[in-house]
């Protein structure tokens, strides 16, 4: 299985010392170099930075596509990458979390899935605890509306 990530689901499961479901839920994955440059910005966290310095078996880095794209011209560079990447492996999936970035996606026929609906697959797996995984990516400034909050807590039943 091939998987896409853009920056931002690695970023937050770093963050939030949930990384490690990644090859136990999605088996590996691959980025653009764009995204691997975005997860290495002098903004960067350096807890991101510091696990970037080994890459772990399962992320592979690919080389950026040089496809322009019109449609995906209002993207950033590392969702924009993503997709072309994606597209040109002909992926079973791609992590990615921004609004527009998702919607644009799926009108291309991409399966898409967020930072939360890998950690539902993890706590379906009984791998991690949902409802404190949401808390603690909340603190490291993931942004998650209420409706959204609201939907993805009934899914899990009371708690």
């Amino acid at each position: 299985m091939i998987v896409v990530s853009d920056a931002s689901p690695l970023h937050y499961l770093i963050l939030i010392d949930e990384i490690e479901i990644i090859p136990r839920t999605v088996n590996s994955i691959v980025i653009p170099a764009t995204v691997f440059r975005e997860l290495n910005a002098e903004r960067t966290p350096q807890k991101i930075k510091d696990y970037l310095v080994n890459l772990p078996d399962w992320l592979t880095i690919a080389d950026d596509t040089g496809i322009i794209d019109e449609e995906l011209k209002t993207l950033d560079p590392g969702e924009r990458e993503a997709i072309l990447l994606f597209e040109q492996l002909s992926a079973d999936g791609l992590l990615i979390d921004d609004k527009l970035g998702r919607e644009i996606a799926e009108s291309r026929g991409i399966k898409v899935l967020g930072t939360l609906g890998l950690l539902e697959i993890a706590a379906d797996a009984g791998l991690l605890d949902f409802a404190k995984s949401l808390d603690k990516i909340k603190s490291a400034g993931f942004f998650v509306s209420a409706a959204l909050e609201r939907d993805f807590l009934s899914k899990r039943g009371p708690m």
